[in-house]
């Protein structure tokens, strides 16, 4: 086995499924059986021979195609909400003589009743030759945000005729974050925060382009002039220039009403995009970000780190009316805030409303509000078509 294909996953079980048509196959090969004995006539004597053939190639020949099959899935670490990222695949065929034709590569789901972040996820490879490594991907578009779970995965197929489906399940755990939609908002929706914000609130203990000192240090050639201390460096006899500090950014605050609990699940999702994508506009403007939500605080923190683990904490953000949103504790009034409600409301200096009712008010030309999805198809009504052969498996 090559140094590559020991990191696949886990072989978990192999299988033969049956369909309608192979089910209707069976007992026409049965019938025609059954006439030839009784009749005695050749031409079904024939006619059996080639049906139970096909049955032996269809069941048997095949088969061993899919024995020395290895695999591996490689997902990113995070995704966005209606963007597609791709799951890519790679499939070895360790077997010498048995070449691999028509796979189909579908993850099975975790949970019966919802279909997840990701939805269904599907590939599939056409030829894998002996001793040979091929790769597939898969473009998804994540549904809705959350906590994204790949766990097994089944590659199966059909070949040669189409009669018996064999297939090979997988192990191979996999996690990944979904982070809510990020709409584009409309130029100068933060402008009103000006007036009431202070951009530079206090120094941080860094080194930067500040108003304040932070230390004393021996003159470089290239240093401007204008740092050099001239009273220090008389004292000390030798040129010495002086460092400030960095600036700290103004904190803002992005509070959820519990207003938001009341609405409907494709209205709160909506009201969590506008907090991710005030969250990145803030940041564009030089804002430290924090997240006042329901259950849970993050504390702003300035730097393009932090708004990455902004959009983590919405991606997790459970919208519950039986946990009110925590109150902010360390807010001083220089403190600007985004609040997200459900309907406009009065709201203080230094402060704005973002209501869902007007969401579409706050977008930038172009830009349009996500619609509403249709309801998932059953289990059930999945599993009777696939057996009837009018849907595909994890189509």
């Amino acid at each position: 086995m090559s140094p590559s294909a020991e990191q696949s996953a886990s072989v978990v079980r192999r299988r033969y499924h049956t369909s309608a048509g192979s089910v209707l196959y069976v007992l026409t090969t049965i019938f025609l059986a059954i006439g030839a004995i009784n009749s005695q006539n050749n031409l079904l004597f024939f006619a059996f021979g080639i049906a139970a053939g096909a049955m032996v190639i269809s069941g048997f020949v095949s088969g061993p195609a899919l024995m020395r099959v290895r695999a591996r899935r490689d997902v990113p670490a995070t995704a966005e909400v209606g963007r597609p990222f791709v799951v890519r695949y790679t499939v070895w065929n360790l077997s010498r003589l048995w070449p691999a034709f028509g796979l189909a590569i579908v993850e099975e789901k975790l949970s019966d009743k919802a279909a997840g972040p990701l939805g269904d996820v599907a590939s599939c490879v056409q030829h894998v030759g002996t001793r040979q490594t091929v790769r597939a991907t898969s473009s998804i578009t994540p549904r809705s945000r959350g906590l994204a779970t790949l766990d097994r995965f089944t590659m199966s197929t059909t070949f040669p005729l189409g009669l018996a489906r064999k297939s090979v399940t997988f192990g191979l755990p996999s996690t990944m974050i979904v982070r809510p939609r990020q709409l584009r908002l409309r130029a100068g929706l933060l402008d009103r925060l000006a007036g009431g914000v202070s951009r530079l609130t206090s120094a941080r203990n860094a080194l930067g382009q500040g108003d304040e000192i932070y230390g004393l240090r021996a003159y470089a050639p290239g240093d401007a002039i204008r740092s050099i201390a001239w009273r220090a460096s008389a004292r000390a006899g030798t040129p010495v220039v002086r460092q400030t500090t960095m600036p700290a950014p103004a904190r803002l605050w992005i509070e959820f009403r519990p207003s938001i609990a009341i609405l409907d699940p494709h209205d709160q999702e909506i009201a969590i995009s506008l907090a991710a994508s005030c969250a990145r506009m803030a940041d564009s403007h030089g804002f430290a970000v924090g997240v006042v939500g329901f259950g849970s605080t993050m504390l702003p923190r300035p730097g393009r780190r932090h708004i990455e683990r902004v959009l983590d904490f919405l991606a997790r953000l459970r919208v519950d009316a039986e946990t009110p949103p925590e109150s902010r504790g360390t807010v001083t009034r220089r403190d600007g805030s985004v609040v997200i409600a459900a309907t406009p409301e009065p709201i203080g200096p230094g402060s704005i409303v973002l209501a869902v009712s007007q969401a579409h008010t706050y977008l930038a030309p172009g830009q349009e509000l996500p619609v509403r999805s249709p309801p998932p198809i059953g289990r059930l009504r999945r599993a009777v078509g696939e057996f009837l052969g009018l849907e595909e498996p994890g189509s």
